[in-house]
This record gives structure tokens, C-alpha cells and sequence, in this order.
């Protein structure tokens, strides 16, 4: 017993005097790292563990519509890009991939070829997003009837290495943040807390945000207790302020001006952030080693539309390695409950592609609803005149009306769309805008009222 007192007594003054995480020279270092789904025991964050015999996968029932977002934290010049995919979950030649360079895409690119980026993108990029459309083996629900579903009896889409060029035609040693598991507890939170619960400032999506929910103020006192399941060195945070899902967002709802961090129950010191969306890379007056912090709210810029304070992401650094906390939660579940118990579970999860089409305009979509809260789609248009409107959004959903014939679900995201004239002289142009659209589901089909097309589901 003796021993072991000296051993807790020492610890804390050996995490004190641990120094701060050198990484290899050249090494590349990836802010955060982001999967729109995944199977159990197949982390996005294994395609950067050194490992070859570990994978990502998405959700088993997944289809097209799920990618992974990377960001660099330092904007980094990128020549090829080589995505494998894993074993039978795409055509033996390969399925397809957009890529999305900071906002440039780059459509349909072959899954499973080595690509030369030389030129594909206007400098040194902050972020690429690649967006699996086709693996082309998905089947419709009837011969020549959409929508086509990824088939049950294959093996998850996913990635089982992806390897990224720098400027030199060189391979680059990519580092990615660490995951720290723990919990994290806030004094108020807006409902439904799937959707803006503390988790969320964690979950490395941009479009979505913990929002506090207390009617009395707008942000101020409001607290955040992080604990960690191991103790834990942080040097550095690094915040994305405010809601960052687009600028409208950013604007309408109130940001984090100033706030305490520091260990639970200890003097804390006084941090400030900019009014701006960009990360911001806060130092600490001194490195804090240890399992609880807390981060405590003194000062708010005021949104113009809602009163609600807003925080899209936080990251630790300790020196230059980032980590994160890995907070498990359980609201998804009732509401993935929920959803089965109506016509919902025809596409929960699934994603699937349709098309529709008329002598004026046709239509094509991949549209994708998650049982963790969360959808995307993306729609393109062609019309009779020859222009093509491309529109991709992501965000939330709600289940507004639940019942086993019938349900109503509330979408609520970005929007982006672009249009482009096809041979013809006229810049392309690019709109980004907050929306949200009513859907209806039956046993037959998902209609949407403004953007999102009918979808069969018989």
C-alpha cells in the first residue's frame, strides 16, 4: 500500500513535467478528421494509424452519399490522391467519388486509381471532402424503377487506405488528431439534444453545434464540465466560434466572446476569442495536465436573429499532436427507435440513389437520412436549356409526426448550390444558404415540398 500512495502522489507532478508531443519531421497534421457514418470497430481514424489491416466502413446498410472531411492545419498543396476501397463493396473496376476541395469539386473520379491533382485546385487547400456517389453495384428496388439501394448481402462501403501527394509528387505523413475518451456535461443544452447537445463539440461536423438553451440569458455562465477517462496534458485549444454551418447561421446566433478554462475547482485564467469564423488556435497561459476541466462563459457577441449562444467545435493540442474528446451518447438511440416504428425504416441509414426526369429537366439524387440524427443529398438538374444545377446540403433532422403508416420529418441544414452552363460562355455561380424543407414518408414513397424529390419506396 505504501508503494502504491507514492505512486498517486507522484502522478500528478509526472503529468506536469511530461513535455509536449513532438511529431516526425515533414509530418502533416490533420486538425480533425470527419466520417458521415460508421460500422462498429471501423473509425475513420484508422486509415492514418500506419495500420494496412485496419479499415473505415461506413454503416452497414450505408449506400451511396458517405464521405470523410479532412481538415489541415496548415493549408497544404495536394498532387494525387489514392483511395482503395475495401474488399467487395465496390465494382471490381471501381466506384466513383466527388472531391471537394475548400468548397471546388471535382466530380467523378474513379475509386481505386492513383489521381493527379496537379492543378486541380487554386493553392494550398484547408479542407477536402470526398463523397462516394457510385459504387456501382447498387440495384433498384424494381428493373428500371428507382431508387437504387446499396444490396444487402455486401460487405459495408468504406476505405481501406487513403494515401494524399504534396507539391513534390511526395507521399505525406498524415497525422491525425487522437481520440480521448471521457464525458462532457453542460449547464443547459436546446432541444432535441441530439441535434445541439454538448456531443456535438466533438463530433468534427462544422454544419452542426452544441447551442445552450437557457430562456434567461444568452450564454453567459452557462459551463462545460470535460472529463476524461485518462489524465490528459492540453496546451492549446483550438475553437471554430459561433455556428458555423454557413454564414447566416454565424451571424444570427450569438458567439463566445471570453471564457474561464481551467481544472476543475482551480483558479482559471480568462481566454478571448474573435468574432470570426475561421479556427482559432488559443494558447494557454500554461500547460494543464489532468482528467476534469472546465470551460465557463463571461462574455457573448450577440446574434442578430436568436438570442442562443452557438460553438461548432473544440479541440485539445497537447504541443503540436491535436486530440479530442471521444464522448459516447445515447440520445441517437430513441430517436433511431422511434424512427423504425414507422415507414422510416425502408431508407434509415441506407442512403439511396434516384432519378426522375421530365422533357424539361432531369433529375438525379443521393439522398441520405441517419439514424444519429443527421442527412445529406445531393441533387443534379439538367434542363432542356442546357445549364446544370448541382445542390448538396447537410445538416439535422426531427421527427415531427411518427406513426406506423405514416411520418413527418423536418429537415434543417446548409444548401449549397451551383449552377454551370454547359458550352456555353458564362461563369459558373455558387450560392450557400441556411434551409429547411418538410418531408413525408409512406409505405410508397419520401416526398419533399420544395427541394428534395420523390423518392419510391415501392
Amino acid at each position: 500500500m505504501k508503494i502504491l500512495n507514492w505512486i498517486y502522489l507522484l502522478l500528478p507532478f509526472a503529468l506536469n513535467g511530461l513535455g509536449a508531443q513532438s511529431l516526425p519531421p515533414g509530418s502533416v497534421v490533420l486538425t480533425t478528421v470527419y466520417a458521415t457514418s460508421t460500422a462498429n470497430g471501423s473509425d475513420v481514424l484508422n486509415l492514418f494509424d500506419q495500420n494496412p489491416r485496419t479499415i473505415w466502413q461506413a454503416h452497414p446498410s450505408a449506400g451511396p452519399g458517405e464521405g470523410i472531411l479532412i481538415r489541415f492545419a496548415v493549408p497544404t498543396t495536394l498532387t494525387g490522391l489514392e483511395a482503395i476501397g475495401t474488399d467487395g463493396a465496390f465494382d471490381p473496376e471501381g466506384g466513383l467519388m466527388d472531391l471537394s476541395f475548400d468548397g471546388k469539386t471535382i466530380y467523378q473520379n474513379v475509386i481505386g486509381q492513383k489521381l493527379d491533382l496537379t492543378g486541380a485546385t487554386d493553392g494550398p487547400v484547408h479542407e477536402l471532402y470526398i463523397r462516394i456517389t457510385h459504387t456501382n453495384l447498387e440495384k433498384p428496388l424494381k428493373p428500371e424503377v428507382g431508387p437504387w439501394f446499396q444490396p444487402a448481402n455486401l460487405p459495408p462501403i468504406g476505405f481501406k487506405s487513403l494515401r494524399l501527394f504534396g507539391d513534390k509528387g511526395q507521399e505525406l505523413q498524415l497525422v491525425a488528431p487522437k481520440a480521448q475518451n471521457g464525458t462532457v456535461k453542460v449547464s443547459s443544452s436546446l432541444t432535441p439534444a441530439y441535434a445541439y447537445g454538448a456531443e456535438r463539440l466533438f463530433d468534427a461536423n462544422l454544419g452542426l453545434a452544441w447551442v445552450e438553451g437557457n430562456p434567461k440569458n444568452a450564454g453567459v455562465a452557462e459551463t462545460l464540465d470535460i472529463t476524461f477517462d485518462q489524465p490528459v496534458r492540453i496546451s492549446a485549444l483550438q475553437c471554430w466560434n459561433g455556428y458555423q454551418r454557413t454564414p447566416e447561421s454565424f451571424e444570427d446566433n450569438a458567439r463566445l466572446k471570453a471564457f474561464e478554462f481551467g481544472l476543475e475547482g482551480a483558479v482559471a485564467k480568462t481566454y478571448l476569442l474573435k468574432d470570426e469564423r475561421n479556427a482559432q488556435h488559443i494558447a494557454l497561459a500554461a500547460p494543464l495536465s489532468g482528467t476534469h476541466f472546465q470551460l465557463s462563459i463571461k462574455q457573448v457577441y450577440p446574434g442578430k436573429k436568436y438570442t442562443d449562444l452557438a460553438l461548432s467545435e473544440l479541440v485539445f493540442y497537447d504541443g503540436d499532436r491535436p486530440f479530442f474528446l471521444r464522448a459516447a451518447s445515447s440520445k441517437t438511440k430513441d430517436l433511431e427507435t422511434r424512427a423504425a416504428k414507422t415507414p422510416l425504416k425502408t431508407i434509415l441509414n441506407r442512403g439511396c440513389r434516384a432519378s426522375s426526369g421530365s422533357l424539361k429537366q432531369d433529375f438525379n439524387q443521393i439522398f441520405t437520412l441517419r439514424g444519429d440524427g443527421t442527412f445529406d443529398f445531393q441533387i443534379i438538374a439538367t434542363t432542356i436549356d442546357e445549364s446544370e444545377t448541382i445542390q448538396i446540403a447537410a445538416g439535422h433532422w426531427e421527427l415531427i409526426e411518427a406513426t406506423p403508416n405514416f411520418a413527418k420529418v423536418k429537415i434543417t441544414g446548409s444548401l449549397q448550390s451551383t449552377v454551370n452552363w454547359m458550352d456555353q460562355p458564362k461563369p459558373e455561380k455558387t450560392t450557400v444558404r441556411t434551409f429547411s424543407e418538410l418531408l413525408s414518408i409512406d409505405q410508397n414513397s419520401l416526398r419533399g415540398q420544395k427541394i428534395v424529390q420523390t423518392i419510391p419506396l415501392k
